[in-house]
């Protein structure tokens, strides 16, 4: 088991350590775009939305989204850690690719809003906050796909 735990850490900081070449990662947001970005950024967000069907509402299940202002991603579906990076833009987002770990869910529901979460998490494209802090993540024709709530 610490061998398992020990090997997890040390893949996840190759992951973050390792150069990242622009064919292959998402780069980080330029200075400018950082400024137009807070209030998306350095938050922990709690998943309260999926494509307008609510989450899960059991012990134990929170999804989450935290950007970093370096455009590193991390996570909770409800069930496994994720990580990865994405490129945040005034308004616009692309996450992935992102690592999962491999836990499997007590609970069938938690397991099918664990791969709706990730598909649309895929999918964003854009961003906006609204009047209520809430954090909205949308898709290629502007719908909202995801809502979340600062946790």
């Amino acid at each position: 088991m610490k061998m398992k735990i020990f090997l997890a850490g040390f893949f996840a900081a190759l992951f973050f350590l390792a150069p990242q070449g622009q064919a292959h990662m998402a780069q980080a947001p330029e200075k400018e775009d950082l400024r137009q970005t807070g209030d998306l950024t350095g938050h922990k967000w709690v998943l309260d939305d999926i494509r307008g069907h609510g989450v899960v509402a059991a012990a134990g299940i929170v999804a989450t989204l935290d950007i970093a202002p370096d455009g590193r991603v991390a996570g909770n579906t409800g069930c496994n850690v994720l990580m990865g990076r994405a490129d945040v833009g005034a308004g616009t987002l692309s996450i992935g690719p992102l690592a999962v770990s491999k836990r499997a869910c007590l609970q069938s529901a938690a397991m099918d809003q664990e791969g709706a979460y990730l598909d649309a998490l895929a999918e964003a494209t854009g961003w906006r906050i609204d009047a209520h802090g809430n954090l909205h993540l949308t898709g290629k024709a502007g719908a909202d796909i995801l809502r979340f709530v600062r946790g």
